[in-house]
């Protein structure tokens, strides 16, 4: 015995007529809307009613030959529960590409920022190393740039190690006065 749903598929099948198959495939819409709206409201956003609905119409072209009003609907709800289960994993992929590229557009924008604080700085420390009397500024140089010890640097510049060492606290002191406003 045939009825309502197994009648509707096998005229669906069968026409040729595109306006019935047309009133056909709204029929079927309609009567799958609350679950459409269920599943649409699950995915929040957008277009997820005309995706979910796109899904039932290619699952109404697929349909494979069944018998009985219960395996239809239940093949259009798992139709539908398919899609709603695929739609919701490409959401969770975009939403998680979306953190993501904020928190690297975020991450690149604190590292300009800070490249920007950083070149300052080092063109402030140049400038003021520029500004040392000619001993104290080799004197730093070698000992901070160049990582000499203070008896390599007194075998370069023939000074005893108590000298440069007065040289440098002198120097450190000036360069800590030139840059006070990066310390505080």
């Amino acid at each position: 015995m045939e009825t309502k749903w197994t009648e509707l598929i096998l005229t669906f099948k069968q026409s040729q007529d595109k306006t019935q198959n047309e009133k056909i495939v709204i029929n079927i819409i309609n009567s799958f809307n609350p679950l459409i709206n269920k599943y649409a409201r699950k995915l929040s956003y957008d277009e997820a009613q005309s995706d979910l609905i796109i899904y039932l119409i290619k699952s109404i072209y697929k349909i494979p030959d069944l018998s009985g009003d219960a395996k239809i609907v239940k093949y259009f709800s798992n139709s539908l529960y398919y899609g709603y289960i695929k739609l919701l994993k490409k959401d969770i992929k975009i939403k998680n590409n979306e953190i993501i590229v904020d928190f690297c557009n975020e991450k690149y924008n604190n590292l300009i920022k800070d490249y920007g604080e950083i070149t300052d700085i080092k063109i402030d420390i140049n400038h003021s190393i520029d500004l040392l009397p000619k001993k104290e500024r080799k004197i730093i140089q070698y000992k901070f740039f160049e990582q000499k010890t203070y008896t390599e640097i007194s075998r370069k510049i023939n000074l005893t190690r108590p000298t440069i060492k007065k040289y440098e606290e002198k120097g450190l002191a000036f360069l800590k006065n030139e840059l006070k406003s990066y310390i505080e």
